[in-house]
C-alpha cells in the first residue's frame, strides 16, 4: 500500500488536487464570512466566530468542510507521504509518519468543525488540541517534503553529471 504513495503520478495528481482544494477555499471563504474555523484553535475563539454567522454561512461553512476539507488532507497528506516515502526502506516509512498523523488530525478536527456547525458545541473542547497538532504536523510534514524534493533533485542531478561523464 504505501508503494501507491510513492509513485510519481500519484505524488503530481495529489499535489494538483491539493492546489485546486486550495483555490476552492480560497472562493468559498467569502461565502463563509470571510473566516474559517480551521484557523482558529480556543474553545473562546471557535465559539465567537460560530456566534458571529448566520446560519447560511454555517450552513455554507458546513457544506465547505463536507466538501473540500475533507478531501484536503487525503490530498496533501498523500502528496507529504509519497514524497517522504521516496527515501530508501525504514527511513522513508518513518518520515512518512507525520504525513500520516497530520491526515489524522485534520479529519479529526473536520469532524468536531461540522458537529459545531450543526449547533452542538460539546466537543469543541478538542479543537485546541487538534488544531495545534494539525498545524504543527503539517509544518513538520512539509519541511519533509521539501528536504524529499531536495534530495531527489541532488539525485537526478549527480545522476546525469554521472551519464553525462562516462559519455
Amino acid at each position: 500500500m504505501l508503494g501507491l504513495f510513492r509513485r510519481p503520478a500519484v505524488i503530481i495528481l495529489s499535489f494538483l488536487v491539493a492546489i485546486a482544494l486550495v483555490f476552492g477555499f480560497q472562493a468559498w471563504t467569502p461565502l463563509v464570512g470571510g473566516e474559517i474555523l480551521d484557523r482558529v484553535a480556543s474553545v473562546e475563539a471557535t465559539t465567537a466566530l460560530l456566534s458571529s454567522m448566520t446560519e447560511a454561512q454555517k450552513d455554507s461553512h458546513f457544506w465547505m468542510t463536507l466538501l473540500l476539507d475533507y478531501a484536503f488532507p487525503v490530498a496533501y497528506g498523500a502528496f507529504f507521504a509519497g514524497l517522504a516515502l521516496r527515501f530508501p526502506g525504514r527511513f522513508g516509512v518513518a518520515l512518512a509518519i507525520p504525513a500520516f498523523l497530520v491526515f489524522g488530525f485534520d479529519v479529526a478536527e473536520n469532524t468536531v468543525q461540522l458537529i459545531a456547525l450543526t449547533g452542538e458545541h460539546g466537543l469543541l473542547f478538542l479543537k485546541a488540541l487538534l488544531t495545534p497538532a494539525k498545524f504543527f504536523t503539517f509544518n513538520v510534514a512539509a519541511v519533509i517534503a521539501l528536504m524529499s524534493l531536495i534530495w531527489l533533485g541532488f539525485k537526478a542531478a549527480r545522476s546525469r553529471l554521472r551519464g553525462a561523464s562516462s559519455k
